[in-house]
């Protein structure tokens, strides 16, 4: 995969034009920082055994579009499959059509915080009702910034998390970006086993070169 494959894939998402011209949070400050994470995180699922990944983001957010959309060009350069899977009303017809092994679950952006925590929690009731077993993955963001922690105070979302066999979260620690196996929910919030694999945070203007 190199910087030039990435912008080319990139333009088959129309919705970056329409983005970068209405949205002040979507800017090379904002985003740049996104697509590096994009382009690691896409090396190490691929490399971990993610093959059929739904990423699925959320509903409203460019921020998260944009990561998204750059996240499945990545997957898909390096052979796998992967879907742009807007959460909200669509998320469970999309499961049904595409019907992914693995979810990567990416919320964050530029909407209050409240709104995100609103989201993320929706649609994962939704996916406790459609009771389809998935690989989770959990965007950096979604677990730093408190989200996941905030959800598993609904017992069915707490219920729904724990009869997941397979859980993962992304960490960002000092240059790379890392692929964490959640060892346990409580009430305390979420704890970690070994990290599963690491990769260095590759700037994306750097992608390509030798």
């Amino acid at each position: 995969m190199n910087r030039r494959e990435l912008l080319i894939a990139g333009l088959s998402f129309p919705f970056l034009k329409f983005a970068f011209a209405e949205n002040k949070f979507i800017n090379p400050k904002t985003v740049n920082p996104r697509l590096n994470v994009a382009y690691a995180t896409a090396k190490l699922l691929a490399k971990n055994g993610f093959n059929e990944v739904g990423v699925v983001f959320m509903e409203d957010s460019q921020l998260c579009a944009v990561f998204a959309g750059a996240l499945v060009t990545g997957l898909r350069i390096l052979g796998k499959k992967a879907w742009y899977i807007e959460g909200g009303k669509d998320l469970i017809p999309s499961l049904k059509k595409y019907n992914p092994k693995a979810l990567y679950m990416a919320y964050f952006g530029e909407l209050p915080d409240e709104q995100v925590q609103e989201a993320l929690n929706n649609d994962l009731k939704q996916l406790a009702k459609y009771g389809k077993p998935f690989k989770l993955i959990f965007h950096v963001s979604t677990l730093q910034r408190g989200y996941v922690g905030n959800a598993i105070l609904e017992e069915d979302i707490f219920n729904y998390l724990n009869k997941v066999k397979e859980l993962y979260a992304m960490k960002v620690i000092e240059g790379y970006v890392h692929l964490a196996k959640v060892s346990e929910l409580s009430e305390f919030g979420v704890s970690f086993g070994k990290d599963v694999d690491k990769i260095k945070l590759i700037k994306f203007e750097e992608v390509g070169k030798k």
